[in-house]
């Protein structure tokens, strides 16, 4: 203000210019990079979501336009992130699993059959038809006890794995990221700090472009006017440099 009143003085324009103003732009030029950025985000978040020209309105013709550019359909990754983003469609990759769990109760049930008939039958009959002693199948059978316990263990934690991985739960989270998160909130706070920031950036270039108290300002109401105020400015100016 007082700038404008041509009442500053010379100490108070040397911090504005040398010290205030240098910081006020680069400040704008940070803000305004930062706006460039998050116009970049915005347009990328927006074409992620928007999916292709064929399927518009999804981000899941996207996310199958990425694998069909970076893997080939026969990869294992394409088969996994394929069936867990697109619905559960295709063949399950965890078959394999699955498999694995049915080998294992199985080996299960036939330890604890096997067992069983040891317990209802004499154990010398046993340790006579396998050709060994007594002592030498109690060791046998304390070894497929032992075996059985760590069947369990992995019986236990394969099923865990299979349930934690289940295609329903994972592609539920995945729709609520994506759809959710990413192509709504996410959309919407890239847009908000898109406008902010090119607010300020706006607002902070307009103050320095029109921002006429920098310089000397000399109102031409007529000629005589004029040349008082010039005169009595180039006095100023000459006092200035002879008092620095």
């Amino acid at each position: 203000a007082t700038a404008w009143r041509e009442r500053s003085n010379s100490i108070f324009q040397r911090i504005q210019t040398w010290a205030l103003l240098p910081l006020f732009i680069l400040l704008v030029i940070a803000i305004t990079l930062v706006c460039s950025l998050f116009s970049v985000f915005t347009v990328t978040n927006a074409d992620f979501c928007t999916g292709t020209a064929s399927t518009l309105g999804s981000p899941d013709a996207s996310v199958a336009a990425i694998l069909d550019a970076k893997l080939y359909p026969t990869d294992p990754a394409y088969t996994v992130v394929s069936h867990f983003t697109l619905g559960c469609q295709g063949d399950d990759p965890l078959n394999d699993m699955h498999l694995l769990t049915t080998k294992i109760d199985s080996a299960s049930a036939a330890r604890s059959d096997f067992l069983q008939q040891v317990t209802v039958h004499d154990a010398s009959a046993f340790s006579e038809a396998l050709g060994i002693s007594v002592e030498e199948l109690g060791t046998v059978l304390g070894k497929i006890s032992s075996f059985d316990e760590s069947l369990s263990t992995l019986d236990a934690e394969t099923a865990n794995a299979t349930e934690a991985l289940d295609c329903q739960l994972l592609n539920g989270a995945y729709t609520d990221v994506t759809y959710n998160g990413v192509c709504d909130t996410g959309a919407r706070a890239l847009t908000w700090m898109f406008t902010c920031l090119g607010a300020i950036a706006i607002s902070g270039m307009s103050i320095i472009t029109l921002r006429s108290g920098w310089t000397y300002v000399i109102d031409f109401v007529d000629p005589t006017e004029a040349q008082e105020k010039i005169l009595i400015w180039t006095r100023r100016i000459m006092m200035r440099q002879w008092s620095m």
